[in-house]
């Protein structure tokens, strides 16, 4: 097997897609090579391709990575009932994966849509978010689902950015600023797309979160 020693399977397989997602995100599928994502990940292509096949086959392997991450974001909302708590959930979990937003917006911009591989997901995903929305805030599911999309288009919008362009943005100073204005964005238009007591009264609550 090709791979550093002292490095397990599962080991070279992390390191890959870890790089392969930055490469991905940063040149666009077309431009990345496997010389360059094994260049970024102490891997040889002979590696990657072992482990992989081609560069479509580890394309494909990120894009499950991505997904294969869901359940911590169900475990983190867990508890979470307020839409102040869940909002912040969401952001911190799509601030801490910026790369993968940025593979996602990097994907919509160049092939003029999510492609085939990402729409096959969306839909059972959103599906899920939105049925959890709905339960958790007694709204409707197509208003759930409105609210869901809303905030996975602008949590990947604001994601894409570093924090000083969203302060421009914003008109804020320093990063707690900008992401508690982030924050107030996001529970507004969320509580305005479910129109129920609960979501309205969560979307007038504090949202400095820790």
């Amino acid at each position: 097997m090709a791979r550093i020693a002292g490095r397990t399977a599962e080991d070279t397989r992390r390191a890959a897609l870890a790089a392969a997602t930055v490469v991905f995100a940063s040149q666009g599928y077309d431009r990345a090579s496997l010389h360059r994502i094994g260049r970024e990940a102490g891997l040889s292509a002979a590696a990657l391709s072992y482990h992989f096949g081609d560069k479509a086959g580890l394309y494909a392997a990120v894009i499950d990575g991505l997904y294969a991450e869901l359940p911590a974001l169900t475990q983190a909302l867990a508890g979470r009932r307020t839409l102040p708590e869940v909002v912040a959930t969401l952001w911190d979990f799509a601030d801490a994966r910026r790369e993968a937003a940025r593979l996602v917006l990097r994907q919509i911009v160049e092939a003029g849509g999510l492609g085939e591989a990402f729409r096959d997901r969306v839909g059972p995903t959103t599906d899920g978010v939105a049925g959890w929305f709905a339960s958790a805030f007694g709204t409707s599911p197509a208003a759930a689902r409105r609210a869901v999309v809303a905030l996975t288009h602008l949590i990947i919008r604001f994601a894409n950015q570093p924090w000083q362009d969203n302060a421009l943005a914003l008109g804020t100073e320093g990063p707690q600023a900008t992401r508690a204005a982030i924050l107030e964005t996001l529970i507004a238009v969320a509580g305005a797309l479910m129109p129920t007591a609960d979501a309205r009264d969560a979307a007038d609550a504090q949202t400095h979160t820790p």
